[in-house]
């Protein structure tokens, strides 16, 4: 069984170097936030992945989502076994799935989903629709 997404995130950071808390508000180049504030129309006009900001944080949202579906159905499967290898592996199959179709639905590689996750932690961004 593959890695959920959110350890294959923190592989990709801890792998980059970065610090998810102490990289926030920081470009590229080190500078720090104040230094390239951007308006919500310029970050939204940005694409990534051949999505634009708002896209990107519509697969965020859905992406938190699939991981809590997925364990609430395995939750249900499992009533009678609570946190049981079985449960724990249908879990995993399942977010495998829902990461699929997400990264499918918007035209992406599942490790570009995987850095939306990333973009999405880092920039704090809302994990419910409004």
């Amino acid at each position: 069984m593959r890695k959920s997404w959110a350890r294959r995130a923190m592989g990709l950071v801890l792998a980059a170097g970065l610090a998810l808390a102490g990289g926030a508000g920081a470009d590229s180049h080190g500078h720090g936030a104040g230094a390239a504030e951007e308006t919500a129309k310029e970050a939204a006009g940005k694409v990534r992945f051949g999505l634009t900001e708002p896209q990107r944080r519509e697969a965020f949202r859905e992406l938190m989502e699939a991981d809590k579906r997925a364990q609430r159905e395995a939750a249900e499967q499992f009533k009678d076994k609570p946190q049981s290898k079985g449960q724990v592996a249908l879990a995993g199959e399942l977010v495998d799935r829902y990461e699929r179709e997400i990264a499918e639905k918007y035209g992406i590689t599942e490790k570009q989903l995987v850095e939306i996750g990333i973009e999405g932690f880092k920039g704090s961004w809302p994990t419910r629709a409004p």
